[in-house]
């Protein structure tokens, strides 16, 4: 199993030759609440704000992360690898005036899945030594509080097993 901590330093473990990097950090930006709201970011970074009002510069992005299989010395011919997937997060993130909790990843090619809810990728036609995916998400978060100017800063854990190869 690989797993990394997103937001930070890009960091991985390798284990059973799966390991994760991560590329691209998950952000949702600033923005004011005044009782509640929510924003939606998907995979390609497009938000979607109710009763919320964004401020500042567009500072939100969806986040990306790749995975890599190191084949065994001596393995030959196309394979592919099934690996499962499990991004987790805190219950919820508090500020001085607000309160937000993720309700749903939106990962591309699979929509939404739970904060915890393993999902499987296939690496497909892996004939050399690595081979990797790319996967990018986004992200729902619902937000209660009053905050002028908010920013949310989630910590993220992504893991990694193989299934079968």
């Amino acid at each position: 199993m690989a797993s990394a901590l997103l937001p930070g330093t890009a960091s991985s473990q390798i284990q059973s030759g799966v390991s994760v990097e991560i590329d691209r950090s998950l952000r949702f930006g600033q923005f004011a609440v005044l009782g509640s709201g929510s924003r939606s970011l998907d995979p390609t970074g497009s938000v979607t704000d109710i009763g919320l009002f964004p401020i500042g510069r567009r500072d939100w992005q969806s986040a990306r992360f790749t995975v890599r299989h190191a084949r065994a010395p001596g393995v030959t011919g196309p394979a592919s690898v099934v690996v499962q997937i499990v991004v987790t997060t805190a219950p919820q993130v508090v500020t001085r005036m607000a309160t937000a909790r993720i309700v749903a990843f939106d990962v591309t090619g699979r929509g939404a899945v739970q904060p915890g809810e393993p999902f499987e990728i296939t690496l497909t036609g892996c004939a050399s030594t690595a081979c990797t995916q790319s996967i990018d998400f986004g992200a729902r978060i619902e937000i209660a509080g009053e905050g002028d100017g908010t920013t949310m800063a989630f910590p993220l854990s992504i893991s990694a097993r193989v299934l079968s190869e």
